[in-house]
């Protein structure tokens, strides 16, 4: 039985073992061979190697100077010289002369009062004064007058007493009547009353003649009170500036002190700008030095310079503020209270090196390039500023770097000691080169 399945087996294997399959089997045992000899014969690699990654970046030559941090703040425009112009009498507003917002003049009108009363009041001090004068000159004439009375009383008075003298020789040897001498002493008497009374008003002509002086001066004065009361019938500019704001118009009645506009003096405006802690002491420093202390309005390129530090903290501020004083005439469009950026130059006189920006990471360090890696090294910035293309740059020590040193100036977020660079020297301009 078994016997007869192996030669079913064998003769199933000839029919099949024709010349076709056997090329076929030629063919694939030829392969085989062929790959393991390729296989066999390839280079040996360690999987363990890895090729290392150069990474492109762009890096600036470090250069000292003498540079000056910039500090980028917001500021108050305000001013010393705002003034709140109000009624110097009880009257009504005839008219308003000017708009809010508008330049005047000073000197220039502003608002018209009705003086009606004022000038009834005037006119009625004027008849005082002229009272007052004539009052002061008859008693100039009067005095000349009493002057030549006692002086004829004083005559009647030596006659009157020689005539006396004469009755009483006579009555001694009974010449006259005893009533004849008694009647001459009467009149005696009386002339002697009436010169004593003339001596007096002459006496006192200087009191009399003070007083009436004094009278007079008092109504002059009322008379100038009553000019000034005229005078504030016209509000006028007392300097040139700008109309910040109106309380009145025309036809309103208004008390003595009632608001009726304010200005302010346009070309004495001020920055107050409040300052971050660290930077006052370098300010208050520059003032002692007197050290000027430059600053720019950076949206309306107005210059300014630092006029001083508060001297007390408002509530509900953070720190001290400084005041800027703009130029004469350069801050004529300022609005009075408008918010403004100003860039503020800080005195300095240690030697610095300008990064850019992205050359600083994490605010604490920076990378030098050396021999194609990167180097970290920690530093200290001591402020930023702007340089002459308008770009910001990040200010640090100088001492706090080698000299001739080569700084990343690329933001590499991968960036760490020893990393492999290509880097591309960048020239002032910012324009590549190749580094030498």
């Amino acid at each position: 039985m078994v016997m007869n399945s192996l030669k079913v087996c064998i003769d199933r294997l000839r029919r099949y073992w024709t010349r076709k399959n056997r090329v076929f089997l030629v063919v694939v045992a030829v392969a085989a061979l062929g790959t393991t000899s390729l296989l066999a014969t390839a280079p040996r690699h360690d999987p363990r190697a890895v090729e290392e990654k150069i990474w492109p970046v762009t890096m600036v030559a470090t250069e000292s100077g003498l540079l000056q941090a910039q500090l980028d703040l917001f500021g108050r425009v305000e001013t010393p010289r705002h003034a709140e112009l109000g009624a110097g009498i009880d009257a009504e507003v005839l008219q308003v002369h000017i708009a809010e917002g508008e330049r005047v003049t000073a000197g220039q009108l502003l608002v018209s009062l009705d003086a009606a009363d004022v000038k009834v009041q005037l006119r009625r001090q004027q008849a005082v004064v002229a009272e007052q004068e004539a009052a002061v000159a008859s008693l100039a004439r009067d005095f000349a007058a009493e002057r030549t009375v006692l002086a004829h009383l004083q005559e009647l008075r030596q006659l009157g007493a020689v005539r006396l003298q004469r009755f009483q020789s006579l009555h001694a040897r009974q010449l006259v009547a005893t009533e004849q001498r008694d009647s001459l002493q009467q009149d005696m008497a009386r002339l002697n009353i009436e010169l004593a009374q003339q001596q007096a008003l002459v006496d006192k002509h200087p009191q009399r003649r003070a007083s009436a002086e004094a009278a007079l001066e008092r109504a002059r004065a009322d008379l100038d009170q009553q000019r000034l009361q005229w005078a504030r019938s016209e509000v006028r500019a007392p300097f040139d500036g700008r109309i910040s704001s109106l309380q009145t118009s025309g036809g309103e009645r208004v008390q003595r002190g009632h608001a009726l506009l304010s200005l302010f003096d346009s070309s004495a405006l001020q920055v107050r700008v409040a300052l971050p802690a660290g930077a006052a002491d370098s300010l208050q420093a520059a003032l002692a030095r007197q050290e000027p202390v430059n600053a720019m309005l950076t949206g309306h390129g107005i210059p300014a310079q630092l006029l001083q530090l508060a001297s007390a903290v408002e509530r509900g501020a953070s720190g001290t503020e400084a005041l800027f004083q703009l130029a004469p005439g350069v801050g004529a469009a300022l609005d009075l209270g408008r918010v403004v950026d100003i860039r503020i130059t800080l005195p300095g006189s240690e030697a610095m090196v300008a990064l850019p920006p992205q050359s600083l990471y994490e605010n604490r360090r920076i990378f030098l390039v050396k021999d194609d890696r990167l180097q970290a090294l920690a530093v200290e910035p001591a402020g930023r500023r702007q340089n002459a293309h308008g770009e910001m740059e990040v200010l640090v020590k100088a001492s706090a770097l080698p000299e001739d040193a080569h700084v990343l100036a690329s933001d590499l977020p991968q960036a760490a000691s020893g990393l492999r660079v290509k880097a591309v020297l960048l020239d002032p301009d910012g324009e590549p080169q190749v580094a030498g």
